[in-house]
């Protein structure tokens, strides 16, 4: 009776195990990275705040006459997410996913805009 139960169990964990691993070895990969922590830093601040912020700021304000708060009030909190993260020196298993995230909600905002 007791080796059924155990056998249960292993079969769950090797079924969570496989679920989460696309998560895992992201997360994994990112906890690697942490020797280019100062080029991630970089890349951050330089795509997220000289690249993606003004083509979106950009892209917001030139589709009406009046500037819509929301969307820009997003797009404004997607930049201060990756400047917050790099600024207080967090490791790259957090500065990694945080600005992939803002990237995507970027593309998120920009698609709401344009429909």
């Amino acid at each position: 009776m007791s080796t059924s139960i155990l056998n249960q169990q292993i079969a769950s964990k090797q079924r969570i195990a496989y679920r989460n691993n696309y998560l895992s070895s992201f997360m994994k990969w990112c906890e690697e990275q942490e020797q280019f922590r100062l080029l991630w830093v970089g890349i951050g601040l330089a795509v997220q705040g000289c690249v993606i912020t003004p083509l979106m700021i950009f892209l917001i304000t030139s589709l009406g006459g009046e500037v819509p708060m929301i969307p820009f009030g997003l797009v404004t909190l997607s930049m201060a997410m990756v400047l917050i993260v790099n600024l207080t020196a967090l490791p790259t298993k957090i500065t990694i996913p945080v600005f992939f995230l803002s990237i995507a909600a970027d593309i998120v905002i920009a698609a709401a805009v344009l429909l």
